[in-house]
């Protein structure tokens, strides 16, 4: 799980550690967004990809790629992901469900 990031203020200084428990949300200079959140017990940073009503992150460690969204209230809620092939007017076409 993604649990630190290292930072520089510029190239000639050390660079700093840090973990969820330090910060509640980091972007880097591409403007990707991350945020603290709890996965499974455990304090992670997560990117923000989409904000509304809405908001989808987006997690990825060794095991996993996942998607989750959350609502007003905060809560995540895991996206799920299967896949599948249906067949309409005799044509087969992929389908994530």
């Amino acid at each position: 799980m993604c649990k630190n990031c290292k930072f520089k203020k510029n190239k000639n200084e050390a660079e700093q550690n840090f973990s969820p428990k330090d910060l509640i949300s980091f972007r880097i200079n591409n403007g990707r967004y991350f945020i603290t959140n709890k996965l499974n017990d455990n304090l992670v940073f997560i990117e923000k990809v989409i904000s509304g009503k809405l908001n989808i992150y987006y997690f990825e460690d060794l095991k996993n790629n996942k998607y989750f969204l959350s609502k007003e209230d905060g809560k995540l809620e895991e996206i799920p992901y299967k896949e599948g092939i249906i067949e309409k007017m005799r044509k087969l076409f992929s389908k994530n469900q």
